[in-house]
């Protein structure tokens, strides 16, 4: 199998779960607050793991810069990915303003 196949394969994974991780922190709250009738119930996302998805995808695919903001862009959308969980856990430990 051709290493980009490979490569746009694990970045179409990544991507499902960064954009399902997107929905479910933000588009999801969004919609239940303007049409939801009910209790909110909280959905966790896909956690840090998927990330290997992201790390194949550029370990094998050639360089590219449509690949490049491509992965860019899914990694600031993917709220389950390290960096998102870094920042949520500086904010919870930060002492508060006001």
């Amino acid at each position: 199998m051709n290493h980009a196949l490979v490569g746009w394969m694990c970045l179409a994974v990544y991507g499902l779960a960064a954009l399902t991780n997107f929905y479910l922190s933000f588009i999801r709250p969004w919609i239940h607050s303007r049409w939801g009738t009910g209790e909110y119930k909280f959905v966790s996302g896909i956690p840090i793991v998927h990330s290997l998805f992201l790390l194949a995808a550029i370990v094998t695919l050639p360089s590219s810069v449509l690949a490049g903001i491509l992965m860019l862009l899914l990694l600031g959308l993917d709220t389950g990915a390290a960096h998102w969980a870094a920042y949520a856990v500086a904010t919870e430990f930060l002492p508060k303003r006001g």
